[in-house]
């Protein structure tokens, strides 16, 4: 079940699980593709794409297993993660805390981690194949932010998949790097050469220039990282006007 998109007939998705502005299409093999989903937050810059699997999505009901929602390993998410295991068990949407914390490293792992070792939040809950798929994963990464606002720490969550104890992987939900739409362009590369054999000499160590040097170069990161943390463009682009405002003066 590793050959998501397994076909070459495409053709418009008429199941009826798609919001507006969602474009669908069916192709032929195991896997229907949900493509171009709605962003999921007001400061989201990233779209998701969805897989679900047609052959038990046709059948329709209501399948048992799991969710496995994928966490972008920074700095103490691991830590946080493990916490979470430790105090809580995740079910039906709910949080449940432990009157006895597992004292099995093992089942601290498995709450944790992926098949694969990925870090996770991993919730026990039922599928319903009759409900907007769309919908189920809005609803999960609302209770992983409340979640990051309770710890205080931000769970980026990049991906969602249900397996199904007795059918395997169901659903899956992935969001789009930014990094599929920018490059170095041509033109830019002759403008970068250009700008290095005539102005490399010329950024000085003036106080004012230097600091609103850093304060571009600051946002230029940013804007970089945002292909893994969603919100980061408004930030960068508070560092550029940091940057003008300082050199303007």
């Amino acid at each position: 079940m590793t050959k998501i998109l397994d076909g070459a007939d495409v053709q418009l998705f008429s199941g009826g699980v798609c919001r507006e502005g969602v474009h669908s299409r069916q192709f032929r093999g195991i896997f229907y593709v949900l493509l171009g989903g709605a962003t999921m937050s007001a400061i989201s810059y990233r779209d998701w794409d969805m897989y679900i699997n047609k052959l038990f999505y046709d059948k329709g009901g209501t399948y048992s297993g799991y969710y496995e929602c994928i966490i972008l390993q920074t700095l103490m998410s691991q830590q946080t993660l493990e916490f979470i295991a430790e105090n809580f068990f995740l079910q039906s949407g709910s949080i449940y805390p432990e009157q006895n914390p597992p004292a099995n490293l093992g089942v601290v792992q498995n709450r944790m981690l992926t098949n694969d070792g990925q870090i996770c939040i991993k919730t026990y809950e039922d599928l319903d194949t009759q409900q907007n798929p769309w919908e189920i994963i809005k609803g999960i990464l609302e209770r992983i932010q409340a979640l990051s606002l309770c710890v205080d720490f931000p769970l980026l969550c990049t991906k969602i998949r249900f397996t199904s104890h007795h059918n395997g992987l169901l659903l899956s939900a992935s969001r789009h790097p930014i990094g599929r739409g920018v490059c170095f362009e041509v033109e830019e590369r002759q403008i970068a050469r250009e700008k290095v054999l005539a102005d490399l000499s010329g950024y000085s160590s003036d106080s004012y220039q230097a600091v609103g040097e850093k304060h571009y170069l600051a946002g230029m990161t940013l804007m970089g990282l945002e292909d893994q943390v969603d919100g980061l463009i408004d930030a960068a682009f508070m560092q550029f006007y940091q940057g003008c405002e300082i050199l303007c003066r």
